[in-house]
């Protein structure tokens, strides 16, 4: 690892970014002047990239193999896997802290943060940062009228008593948010057009910009992804969407850990866009820090769904991908994974049954079965190629609609895509392997010291 010179670099590195910016250029200059440390360097800097996320949990790490590299001559030439074979008790530390950090709704394993990066770069896909809030945020601005959950009592709406603001409860595992939406009969009574798409394209940009405050674009971009048709329309409808998210303010607070010690971490009130400028040629939005420090893992998504004329066909793509990624061990498997039809009824906004109170099949078509219908064509004739394939499959008989809404869609992912989850799978498959190896490795440890410890 990094001779003296660089380790006292290395030891001073706590949650200093100035800091750990040196540390990575140091790296960077040792990979030219000495061959023998690129492995571990590479692997090192994959391993840094985890930093801006997980500050404690990687502090840990700093800070126990700081000691040991001074007690240990041994570790500075290894390769960061054979470190973690030869000290498991550091590795398992650091690990606790930072994937107890990445829960939400659903996890990720430690390293594939930065895998699915470096992964994503070979794909036609965008990469976005992605929590449980990114993804429900652009479900509230494609039907701010109607928030729903598949899981009872995840979402709770109310009004507040004096200022009439809708507060909005978001309760999942690991992560619980408060949204507070401002003037909504004025503002947000219907869809906000191209919200969630430009949402996205924020998101993306943020990524691509290393989690930077400041989230910077041209708005000829807008137009070359198919969102707007002209720098007209771009100027109007950016400036229209981003007043908007101005008017949503998020707290909450997530779980994290040290080591093996809990700790909440509470983020403080803020819009979703804090601040903006946009002119005909440029725009720039500051991001608060709960999106852009709060998003353990990444998501991909198809270009080509920027140009979809739909909005919930767009929503409903956006969704297809958001649960891929959750359902990797299915897709390697099978080639597959499921969505109930009633779960995509609940998420792109349509009404439910118990509303439309409807005695006749033709209202329910109307207002749940056609948009549904209508959504999954759109994305399969805007597609390019072959990638997804959904396949509705439901009772042709239904003789209501809640036998119809029993049903669900069958997602097929193929191509490059499906290369890419099933990465995913195999990538997570070992992670777990070496961790339960790791483990067991320990328990032997142990095991051998009690033994000395009783002769």
């Amino acid at each position: 690892m990094p001779n003296n010179e660089n380790q006292s670099v290395f030891n001073s590195l706590k949650n200093d970014k100035e800091t750990l910016s040196k540390f990575i250029t140091t790296l960077s200059e040792m990979i030219k002047t000495d061959p023998e440390h690129k492995k571990f360097i590479d692997d090192f800097l994959a391993f840094m990239n985890l930093y801006n996320q997980y500050p404690e949990g990687v502090s840990v790490f700093f800070e126990r193999y700081s000691e040991l590299l001074k007690n240990h001559p041994d570790s500075h030439n290894m390769t960061l896997d054979e470190f973690m074979e030869a000290h498991p008790e550091v590795w398992e530390d650091a690990a606790s802290g930072i994937t107890a950090a990445a829960k939400d709704e659903n996890q990720l394993s430690l390293f594939e943060v930065t895998e699915i990066e470096s992964d994503a770069r070979t794909l036609t896909h965008l990469t976005l940062p992605t929590t449980a809030l990114t993804n429900f945020l652009k479900q509230f601005m494609n039907n701010p009228t109607r928030i729903e959950s598949p899981r009872k009592g995840r979402i709770t709406v109310e009004e507040h008593y004096l200022t009439k603001d809708t507060i909005i409860t978001y309760k999942g595992e690991g992560a619980e948010y408060t949204i507070g939406v401002e003037r909504v009969k004025e503002l947000f009574a219907k869809r906000v057009q191209n919200g969630a798409k430009i949402f996205n394209f924020l998101l993306q940009k943020l990524n691509e910009q290393n989690y930077q405050e400041n989230t910077e674009f041209l708005l000829s971009e807008l137009i070359e992804a198919g969102i707007y048709s002209s720098p007209d329309t771009a100027y109007r409808g950016l400036k229209t969407v981003l007043d908007k998210l101005m008017r949503i303010h998020v707290e909450g607070k997530v779980t994290t850990y040290q080591g093996r010690k809990k700790k909440e971490v509470a983020n403080t009130k803020a819009a979703v866009v804090a601040a903006r400028t946009v002119t005909y040629n440029k725009c720039v939005a500051i991001l608060p820090p709960i999106l852009r420090s709060s998003a353990p893992y990444i998501t991909i998504l198809p270009r080509w769904g920027y140009a979809l004329q739909s909005e919930n066909a767009y929503i409903l793509l956006d969704y297809i991908y958001y649960l891929a990624r959750q359902n990797t061990d299915k897709i390697r498997e099978r080639g597959y994974f499921t969505i109930s039809l009633d779960t995509v009824r609940q998420h792109i906004g349509l009404p439910s049954p118990d509303e439309v109170k409807a005695d006749h099949k033709s209202e329910y078509s109307k207002l749940i079965i056609k948009p549904i219908e209508d959504a999954i064509t759109a994305i399969e004739d805007r597609q390019e190629g072959d990638e997804l394939k959904i396949t509705p499959m439901y009772n042709p008989d239904y003789k209501n609609i809640h036998e119809y809404l029993d049903g669900y869609i069958e997602i097929r992912i193929n191509g490059e895509a499906f290369k890419y989850m099933e990465q995913r799978a195999i990538k997570e498959e070992a992670q777990k392997t070496k961790a339960r190896r790791i483990e067991e490795k320990k328990q032997e440890k142990n095991a051998s010291k009690k033994e000395s410890t009783s002769e």
